[in-house]
């Protein structure tokens, strides 16, 4: 039986990712007209594309590092603290990207 805390957690997660098709679904209805605007939000695309390319490449190098740590410097369970910290490192990549 799942304790009291974890379903909570699972529902708030559930209920962020329908809220988040939600919005998405919304802002991707809206049609821009204005030249300056794409324009613009090209610049921010590209900017925000960069800045993700190069802090992948900078993050890229630690996260190995720590889940060798992790595994190395833990006994018994323990040891699965380097497996979630990789799940959770490349999950968050990829609800970044």
């Amino acid at each position: 039986m799942l304790s009291s805390g974890v379903f909570v957690a699972i529902i708030t997660a559930l209920a962020a990712l329908v809220y988040s098709l939600i919005t998405s679904s919304k802002i991707k209805k809206i049609s821009l007209s204005n030249p300056t605007i794409i324009r613009i939000s090209g610049y921010i695309e590209e900017g925000a594309h960069a800045f993700l390319v190069r802090e992948y490449k900078a993050v890229g190098f630690i996260i190995p590092v720590v889940a060798v740590l992790l595994l190395c410097l833990n006994n018994g369970a323990l040891k699965l603290q380097a497996v979630s910290f990789l799940v959770g490192s490349v999950l968050s990549a990829l609800s970044g990207w």
